[in-house]
């Protein structure tokens, strides 16, 4: 079991990169197939991993990550991050809150330790849509965190 340490949502950064940005330390994981496509949802702490099979990679923590990525912003400049890859469009964007549905999947971590601190993952599938959730609890701080990350995959031919 991993200690929580108290961090501010103030200093999340979401990164984007082509790359496989660092060695994180994951606490749990889970991967999920959609048509040929993968998607590993991993929770890193108060933090979250997606790694879209294998082409991008989407971390959301409180950690400056150096390398060459596409995109690498504190949660206060984020506003709708757009791109268009060869095998699918990705967004992600800040939401006020996550709407009550039936998830494809849907997993969690809660922390030790004073308010239950907790980050949690949801996902759904509609049509050539992949909705991935996020929520990050900052009892510290009263404050929950809640991303949208949409991935439109092109259909692969024989599909």
């Amino acid at each position: 079991m991993v200690s929580y340490i108290k961090q501010s949502y103030k200093d999340l950064v979401l990164t984007i990169s082509k790359k496989d940005v660092h060695k994180v330390n994951i606490l749990k994981s889970l991967r999920f197939k959609f048509n040929n496509y993968f998607i590993d949802l991993s929770i890193i702490g108060a933090s979250h991993f997606l790694n879209i099979n294998n082409e991008v990679f989407e971390v959301f923590a409180v950690n400056n990550i150096k390398n060459d990525c596409l995109f690498s912003k504190n949660i206060a400049k984020i506003t709708n991050v757009f791109y268009r890859f060869a095998n699918f469009t990705y967004l992600f964007r800040l939401i006020n809150k996550i709407e009550e549905d039936n998830y494809d999947l849907e997993f969690n971590y809660i922390f030790p330790g004073e308010n239950n601190p907790e980050t949690k993952i949801l996902l759904k599938r509609l049509n050539n849509l992949v909705k991935i959730y996020t929520l990050h609890y900052y009892p510290n701080e009263f404050t929950t965190i809640y991303t949208e990350t949409i991935i439109n995959f092109k259909k692969k031919e024989g599909e």
